[in-house]
């Protein structure tokens, strides 16, 4: 996957236009540089912890790695693993 596909996947997963749009393909990089995993899991963590209240910047990137690092040594399905800490 290119970086311009991850993009797609980050703003068809939040709607994101724009500014914001900008800010989370940015949070995306940052990330992409830091975990092991391909674009394509890491545009999904972006893309659904966005919807999590609170998350953004920084503590968005923090997030991100520790979903990413959670699924890949404990197992599971990433979507699933954002899914039951987003339960309120």
């Amino acid at each position: 996957m290119k970086v311009q596909d991850a993009f797609k996947t980050i703003q068809a997963g939040t709607g994101a236009t724009g500014m914001k749009l900008k800010e989370l393909q940015n949070e995306f990089k940052k990330l992409a540089r830091i975990v092991p995993e391909f674009y394509q899991e890491t545009a999904t963590a972006i893309a659904d912890l966005n919807a999590m209240p609170g998350l953004s910047g920084q503590s968005l990137q923090k997030m991100g790695k520790a979903m990413l690092d959670v699924t890949r040594l404990a197992g599971g399905d990433l979507k699933s693993n954002i899914a039951s800490v987003a339960k309120p």
